[in-house]
């Protein structure tokens, strides 16, 4: 069945914030080729390039004072197109490290498993030329489409939605302290933590921060019609995960989608940087190029933050 992706993605400041330290990225990968020299009749330093290997989707948030939160997230992102670019291979996993639902073994989870801690890397780099930066991190959800597969690499609390047939589902986990205390049952004698409180809301995995980033991989496989959703906490503070599905849902293009959701986030408060990519998988009539992506103009798009580092 042939497929296209509609797809847009924009970041608002919001209200409250000086600063915008959410970053966030809509690329295709595929191969290229770069000829220097030739005895066939092409052009010298000609680019060629092969068919589009897939789809990254990439949202990302920043924390840490004096804009150490805008730079993490700045990083994180560089991070991941200079992997994606320039890493070496993949490396060996235990052969019970990850598996697929069958039980079968997935190479490009197995190499996904780098990612974050590459970005992580280039955060403690960067620390350590600037000591007052310490601490700065950054949340990092990212999606890889390949047809049919979906591959997500998380960390942080900025969360993947799946929308499929009206029902909306998150496909990431929050790496907060009040996430993992509401996964398990807590002893009577316990304490009960205050679920608006600042230590229920902490985060126990960012890309940077004072520790080692974990690196939460999942992979599903979509179907035509499915709609997928990155967003930041900005986002998720005002708007339910059912209202973002009724938002996606109900409009013809994802642009609209998007403003709308910043526009309520804002209504509701805008205390936090709002950043929202969305994407749906459409089908088209035979005879029509299967490849196709409908991205719309950069003058619907608010402020835009895709990073690509000058080395690339």
């Amino acid at each position: 069945m042939s497929h296209r992706i509609e797809v847009f993605g924009m970041t608002d400041i919001g209200r409250k914030r000086e600063t915008n330290e959410d970053q966030f990225m809509i690329a295709d990968v595929g191969r290229t080729m770069k000829v220097f020299q030739s005895s066939l009749p092409i052009n010298h330093h000609t680019r060629m390039f092969g068919e589009g290997r897939g789809k990254i989707l990439v949202v990302a948030d920043g924390m840490g004072g004096h804009a150490a939160g805008e730079r993490a997230s700045q990083l994180a992102v560089e991070g991941i197109v200079d992997f994606l670019l320039n890493a070496p291979g993949c490396r060996a996993m235990p052969t019970d490290a990850i598996q697929t639902d069958d039980g079968s073994h997935d190479p490009i989870l197995e190499c996904f498993i780098d990612m974050l801690p590459h970005c992580q890397r280039m955060i403690d780099r960067e620390v350590a030329g600037a000591p007052s930066q310490r601490g700065m991190g950054s949340t990092l959800t990212l999606a890889f489409v390949l047809w049919p597969k979906l591959y997500l690499v998380h960390a942080g609390d900025s969360r993947c939605y799946l929308n499929r047939d009206g029902k909306t589902h998150q496909l990431t986990n929050d790496h907060t302290l009040g996430a993992v205390s509401a996964s398990h049952r807590m002893h009577s004698n316990e304490m009960q933590p205050d679920p608006k409180g600042k230590m229920h809301q902490m985060l126990w995995n960012v890309v940077g921060g004072s520790g080692d980033v974990y690196s939460d991989l999942t992979s599903i496989d979509l179907r035509i019609g499915d709609s997928l959703i990155l967003c930041s906490d900005g986002l998720t503070k005002y708007l339910s995960r059912k209202r973002i599905g009724n938002v996606i849902s109900s409009a013809e293009r994802m642009d609209e989608a998007c403003r709308l959701l910043v526009e309520e986030a804002n209504e509701g408060g805008g205390s936090d940087n709002i950043t929202v990519v969305a994407c749906r998988f459409v089908e088209i009539p035979e005879g029509v190029r299967t490849d196709q992506t409908i991205t719309f103009p950069l003058s619907v798009i608010g402020e835009i933050k895709t990073v690509i580092p000058d080395s690339v």
